[in-house]
């Protein structure tokens, strides 16, 4: 996967690599087209060690902790499942909870 330096808006390493971890890098691009265009080629990445994905706030991730055992619970059932950001769609449908995802209400 081939990058020039005009796609990407700012890189930089979050940390020293340890323990045999990969390093965390950063990519800051100028258009959300062009972040997307990186994320369908990141299937040549298949065999290497390395992985992308979207950075979240805590925010976020801390909803995800509280989404991911009804998604784990769902996908064992064979149900069709979705998180998107901090919604969860079980067959379509968008999950909702009062009691598990107050920030819909």
């Amino acid at each position: 996967m081939k990058m020039t330096s005009e796609q990407v808006n700012k890189i930089s390493v979050v940390r020293v690599q340890q323990n045999n971890y990969p390093r965390v890098i950063v990519a800051k691009f100028d258009s959300f087209r062009q972040k997307e265009e990186i994320k369908q080629k990141s299937k040549e990445l298949k065999g290497f060690k390395f992985y992308l994905s979207d950075q979240f706030p805590k925010e976020i991730l801390d909803r995800h902790k509280k989404l991911y055992p009804i998604l784990n619970e769902n996908w064992k059932l064979d149900r069709r499942v979705t998180l998107v950001v901090d919604r969860l769609y079980i067959e379509g449908q968008l999950y909702r909870n009062q009691e598990v995802i107050l920030w819909l209400y």
